[in-house]
């Protein structure tokens, strides 16, 4: 199976906004197909980078997105937040700059008791799905050395988090030591 051949990803800094912009020119042709879906991106940052695959991030970012147009089943809102959040990490608790990428559709929520599975291999709802989508986006965000969580929020929406450390101009390669193994599509 390909979920489990993996490649060496090509790294290079990238603005993120860039990125869902450009993800969004191919989810607005799946919207338009699949009724009124509406699809926004509000940007509360200018010029952040992270240092990744652009090709893989960009692979999450429509995985994510064409299952948040199917779940609205044809009529609904997207919509894209570009953020970003400093936490303290590690030993010494230095604080790190993160990229966040939210999701937000208005369709149905995720039944609670599937949310612990759904980056899980194989696990689907969908007749003719695979179950392999979600589990690969976990796996190339968790490789970048990011997170990706989901949850049902109290105002009905259903939110895709994606955070990844921001590029901060150092050398990225010593500081992002990629698993070996990585997705090959």
């Amino acid at each position: 199976l390909e979920f489990a051949k993996m490649r060496k990803p090509e790294l290079s800094a990238f603005d993120i906004e860039q990125c869902v912009h450009e993800v969004v020119l191919l989810l607005n042709n799946s919207a338009q197909s699949r009724g009124n879906i509406n699809i926004d991106v509000e940007s509360r940052v200018n010029g952040l980078q992270v240092y990744a695959d652009e090709e893989q991030i960009k692979e999450v970012f429509l995985n994510i997105g064409l299952n948040a147009c199917e779940a609205m089943e044809g009529d609904g809102n997207l919509t894209i937040t570009i953020s970003r959040f400093t936490k303290r990490e590690g030993v010494d608790r230095n604080p790190v700059e993160h990229a966040i990428v939210e999701f937000a559709n208005d369709g149905p929520p995720i039944p609670p008791e599937r949310i612990p599975h759904i980056f899980e291999p194989f696990f689907t709802t969908k007749e003719t799905g695979t179950g392999l989508g979600l589990s690969i986006a976990s796996r190339i965000i968790e490789s970048h050395g990011g997170t990706i969580e989901v949850e049902n929020r109290s105002d009905g929406k259903t939110v895709f988090s994606i955070a990844m450390p921001a590029y901060t101009g150092a050398n990225e390669e010593d500081d992002l030591k990629p698993q070996e193994e990585f997705i090959s599509f």
